[in-house]
C-alpha cells in the first residue's frame, strides 16, 4: 500500500505558496532533506501489501492492510548568480500523472522579470518501489509482484505575464515488466489485450490563487487526466476539481485541499462485463512550523489525507487513510 501512498507525502509537500518570490536567496547549491514516520491503513485489490497477496474472490475490495514506516526524502538545488534560473533533482515529485510509488526528476526553473515562472523537468523510466500484481484477477493462489517503470517530462507556467493563474501539462510513458492480467480467467486472446496495462499518460491542469483574507488564500484548480493504455478497458478520461484553502502566519502554514473527480472508461471489462466507471474524492491537510523549539533551519510537519473511489465495478473500490509527521532540514 506505500507504494501507492508514498506520493501523498510529496503531494501535500510541495511549496507552500505560488506568491511571487526569488527562487533562491542566493547563489549556489541548496539542499533539504527530511525524515518522516508515516502510518497508513485502507484496502485495494490493486495494493502490493503482503496481506492482500491471496483473494478469494474478485465482488470484493481487497482485505484492509496497514503499514507503519520512516522515509527519508531529500532534494538538491543549484542557482545561478542571477538567482533566475534554477537546477534542481527531487527524490519523489509531487506532480505524479500515473499512480507509480516514486517519481524522480530533474528539472530546470526560470523566473522571468515579470515574475512568472517556467519549470521545465524529466523523469527517467525506472522501476525502483514501483510494483504491481502480474495478474491482480489471479483468484485463490498468491498473486506474484511485478516492476511497473514510468517515464516522461512535464512542463508548468506559473504567474502568467504576472496573472495569478498557473499552466501545467506533463506526459508519461508506462509499462508492466510481466503483464499476465486476465490470463487465469478463461478468456480469449482478444479479451487478454483488451486487460493490458501498458499506457501513456497525460495531464492538463490550470489553478489560480488570491486572497479572502490577510494571510488566507483559496486555491481551486481542474484538472484533465487521461490514459490511453494498449487495453481498451484501462483507457479513460478523468475530470477533478480541487479546492484549497492556506493560511500564512509569521512562523506557520496549514493548508487543507478538497478534491473531487470522475473517470470514464473507454471500453469494457471483458472479466466484470461493465465499464469499471468511477468517482473519487479526498481531503488533505498539511500543517507546518518554521524553527520549531528555535533550531535554526529545521522544519516541523504534520500531514493527513483520507482517500475513497467508488467503482461500477466492486474490485476496483479502494479507501485509503494517511498520517504522517517529521522534521526537514535546509542545508
Amino acid at each position: 500500500m506505500f507504494k501507492k501512498l508514498s506520493c501523498s507525502l510529496l503531494v501535500l509537500c510541495v511549496s507552500q505558496s505560488s506568491i511571487a518570490r526569488p527562487l533562491s536567496e542566493q547563489a549556489g547549491w541548496d539542499s533539504t532533506l527530511s525524515l518522516n514516520a508515516l502510518y497508513i491503513s485502507g484496502h485495494s485489490q490493486l495494493s502490493t501489501s503482503s496481506e492482500n497477496r491471496t483473494t478469494n474472490s474478485l465482488t470484493n475490495s481487497g482485505k484492509s492492510t496497514s503499514e507503519t514506516l520512516v522515509i527519508p526524502l531529500n532534494k538538491i538545488f543549484y542557482t545561478f548568480d542571477s538567482l533566475k534560473t534554477q537546477l534542481y533533482f527531487d527524490a519523489n515529485n509531487a506532480d505524479q500523472i500515473t499512480t507509480n510509488g516514486f517519481q524522480y526528476e530533474f528539472g530546470m526553473k526560470h523566473q522571468f522579470y515579470d515574475d512568472s515562472k517556467l519549470t521545465f523537468a524529466v523523469f527517467p523510466k525506472l522501476s525502483v518501489y514501483n510494483e504491481v500484481w502480474e495478474d491482480p484477477f489471479l483468484v485463490g493462489s498468491d498473486r506474484e509482484e511485478t516492476k511497473q517503470k514510468v517515464g516522461g517530462g512535464r512542463i508548468a507556467i506559473e504567474q502568467i505575464f504576472a496573472s495569478p493563474f498557473t499552466v501545467k501539462y506533463a506526459i508519461a510513458s508506462s509499462s508492466i515488466e510481466d503483464e499476465l492480467s486476465g490470463q487465469t480467467n478463461s478468456l480469449t486472446s482478444d479479451e487478454i489485450t483488451l486487460l493490458n496495462r501498458d499506457s501513456i499518460y497525460q495531464r492538463f491542469s490550470i489553478e489560480t490563487m488570491f486572497p479572502i483574507q490577510k494571510r488566507i488564500f483559496l486555491k481551486p484548480t481542474l484538472e484533465k487526466n487521461q490514459r490511453d493504455a494498449d487495453g481498451a478497458a484501462n483507457s479513460y478520461e478523468d475530470y477533478a476539481l480541487k479546492l484549497g484553502v492556506l493560511i500564512f502566519r509569521e512562523r506557520s502554514f496549514w493548508a487543507t485541499t478538497l478534491s473531487m473527480g470522475v473517470q470514464n472508461y473507454e471500453a469494457t471489462n471483458p472479466i466484470f462485463d461493465k465499464k469499471q466507471d468511477l468517482v473519487y474524492g479526498s481531503l488533505s491537510s498539511i500543517f507546518s512550523y518554521k524553527e520549531p523549539l528555535n533550531l535554526r533551519n529545521w522544519n516541523w510537519n504534520l500531514l493527513g489525507a483520507y482517500t475513497q473511489k467508488k467503482s461500477d465495478i466492486s474490485f476496483y473500490d479502494s479507501r485509503s487513510i494517511f498520517i504522517s509527521t517529521g522534521m526537514s532540514y535546509q542545508f
